[in-house]
């Protein structure tokens, strides 16, 4: 299954680091709409990189376009005071490794939604942001 709500940015496993991404950037990216997305995304076995594929987009691109996203996010949070600018480090170290990680990795089981967080991790978030995100179990 594919969308989550609520962002907690993108880290190994959502810890501490957190483990999601927009998924209006990545609708955009594909040129979908986010329900589009969402419905794409539950076929099982399909990942962001097979739907870049279909469409014509090259992952590379995709995978700029989330990492931008993260990172204007990660600065937002750092503005706004919900993240020390530490903090912030640890999120942007490796971001872009992870995001191509999770890119081309398949969404969750168990199907939006679920956990406090919404991404299947049963982990509470720390509500870096709020839009609608999708965030691969580890």
């Amino acid at each position: 299954m594919a969308s989550t709500l609520d962002e907690a940015g993108i880290g190994h496993g959502g810890g501490h680091r957190g483990g999601g991404f927009d998924l209006s950037t990545a609708a955009t990216a594909l040129g979908m709409t986010e329900d589009e997305l969402r419905t794409a995304l539950e076929a099982d076995g399909t990942t962001l990189a097979d739907l870049a594929g279909e469409r014509g987009v090259e992952v590379d691109a995709l995978v700029d376009a989330l990492v931008t996203a993260q990172q204007e996010r990660i600065a937002a949070a750092v503005e706004d005071g919900r993240l020390t600018q530490e903090e912030a480090g640890e999120r942007l170290a490796d971001l872009e490794e992870r995001v191509a990680e999770r890119v081309n990795s398949e969404a969750p089981a168990g199907g939006p939604g679920h956990g406090p967080r919404g991404d299947g991790s049963g982990r509470p978030g720390d509500g870096a942001d709020d839009k609608a995100t999708w965030t691969p179990a580890d």
